[in-house]
C-alpha cells in the first residue's frame, strides 16, 4: 500500500519534476531531514513517483547546491547551502485518516480541490497524523507547526481541540475547516447545513405519518453531527403535542456495534417506523442487517440519508438522501483558500450550503406499511 501520509501529487499548470523539487526543496528547508534524506526507493513511495521523475528534481536540487551526493547512492543536506526560501505554494490538507479509508464522496472532492488549487499554482499537500485528533493535539501540533512550511491549512474530520489549537495560536486566517466549526470557533469554514437538513429529514417523515423516527449517528460527535441532532430535534420542538417521539441510537462506527443497536431497536415495544443515518458508510451495513432481520426498505421502514455516496446509485431499493456535490464544496474551499494565502482578505469566510433532497425508494409512509 502507498505511503500518502506525506505527499499528495496530482500536477496541473507545473511539470511532475517540479512539483517534486518543490516539495523536497520545501521538506529541506523546514528541517525535516537534518542530516541524510531518504533512499530513492522510500522517497519514490512516499511521492507516488517514478525513480526517473524523482531523480530529475534530485539533480537539481544538486546542482543549486542544497544536496550533495555521498557515494553511489547516499544524499546529504550541504550545511553550506544558503538558498533562499521559496515562496510558499502548498496548501496542508490535516487527516485523522489515510487516503485510502476516505469515502468515495470525499476521494472526488479532494481531487476537484487539488485540481482547483493546482490552477493557482497551489500543490495539495495531506499530511496523515492521527496524534493530532487525540489528547496529544497540542503537542503534537506545535511540532508539525514548526516543520511545515504551508501558505493555508485545510482542517478534514477535525475535533474541538485541533480548531481550538488553531484559534488560540493566531492562526485563523491561515485555515479552513472541511466542515463544521464548534460553537464559540471562529475559523472559516465550508459545509452543508447540517442543522436544516436533520430539520427538514425529521419534518417530512412526519407528514409521511411516522410517529417514532430514530436518529442512527456515530457516538464520536464531529461538529456537523452536534447541528445534526439539534435540527433534527428541533423539528419535533414545532410540533405540538407528544404525538411525535424522537429517538437517537449511537454506535462506534464499528459493524459489531451497529449491529448490536440495530437488534436493540428491534426488540423495542414500539419500533421506531423510520431512520435518519448520518453516514453514508453506514447506510449499508443497516439495510443488509434489517433485510436479514426480514425488515426492507421502502416497505417496512423509511430511511433517509443524511449524507450522499455514489454507491447508492448500485443499491436495491434506491436510497433517498441529500446530496450536496462534492465540486461545488471544493470550489468554495479552494476560493477561501486562495483569498487567505495571497492575503486578500483576513476575514472568516463561513459558507452553509442546502443539499438537494433525491427522493428515493427507500422513503414510505405509514399508511403502506
Amino acid at each position: 500500500m502507498k505511503n500518502t501520509s506525506a505527499f499528495t501529487l496530482n500536477p496541473r499548470r507545473t511539470t511532475l519534476v517540479e512539483e517534486c523539487y518543490a516539495l523536497l526543496y520545501d521538506a529541506i528547508e523546514s528541517g525535516r531531514w537534518k542530516d541524510a534524506i531518504p533512499s530513492e526507493r522510500d522517497l519514490c513511495a512516499e511521492m507516488d513517483v517514478s525513480r526517473p521523475t524523482l531523480r530529475a528534481a534530485l539533480l537539481k536540487l544538486e546542482a543549486e547546491g542544497i544536496l550533495s551526493k555521498q557515494g553511489l547512492r547516499r544524499r546529504t543536506v550541504s550545511r553550506t547551502s544558503k538558498a533562499k526560501p521559496r515562496k510558499q505554494n502548498i496548501v496542508c490538507l490535516l487527516s485523522p485518516i489515510e487516503i485510502s479509508s476516505m469515502q468515495e464522496h470525499d476521494l472526488i472532492w479532494l481531487n476537484e480541490l487539488r485540481m482547483l488549487l493546482g490552477n493557482s499554482n497551489y500543490v495539495l499537500r495531506v499530511l496523515v497524523r492521527p496524534g493530532i485528533f487525540t489528547k496529544q493535539t497540542n503537542r503534537v501540533m506545535e511540532v508539525i507547526s514548526q516543520d511545515t512550511v504551508t501558505a493555508c491549512w485545510i482542517l478534514y474530520r477535525s475535533n474541538l481541540a485541533l480548531q481550538k489549537w488553531f484559534l488560540k495560536n493566531d492562526k485563523a486566517s491561515q485555515v479552513v475547516v472541511v466542515g463544521s466549526t464548534h460553537p464559540g470557533i471562529e475559523l472559516s469554514s465550508v459545509d452543508m447545513d447540517h442543522r436544516a437538513v436533520c430539520r427538514h429529514a425529521a419534518t417530512m417523515l412526519m407528514r409521511l405519518n411516522h410517529h417514532r423516527i430514530c436518529y442512527i449517528g456515530s457516538s464520536k460527535k464531529h461538529a456537523g453531527d452536534l447541528c445534526s441532532e439539534e435540527g433534527f430535534l428541533d423539528a419535533f420542538s414545532r410540533v405540538k403535542g407528544d404525538e411525535f417521539t424522537p429517538l437517537f441510537a449511537h454506535h462506534d462506527g464499528s459493524v459489531d456495534v451497529i449491529v448490536r443497536t440495530l437488534d436493540g431497536i428491534l426488540n423495542m415495544a414500539r419500533r421506531p417506523t423510520a431512520f435518519v443515518v448520518a453516514n453514508s458508510n453506514h447506510v449499508l451495513t443497516i439495510m443488509t442487517h434489517l433485510a436479514c432481520r426480514g425488515w426492507i426498505a421502502g416497505r417496512d421502514y423509511a430511511l433517509l440519508a443524511r449524507d450522499y455516496a455514489p454507491f447508492y446509485e448500485h443499491l436495491v431499493p434506491s436510497i433517498a438522501c441529500y446530496s450536496n456535490t462534492p465540486k461545488s464544496s471544493a470550489k468554495e474551499v479552494a476560493r477561501i483558500i486562495i483569498s487567505h494565502a495571497k492575503g486578500i482578505t483576513n476575514e472568516i469566510i463561513t459558507k452553509r450550503t442546502i443539499p438537494d433532497l433525491i427522493r428515493g425508494d427507500s422513503l414510505c409512509s405509514i399508511a403502506t406499511q
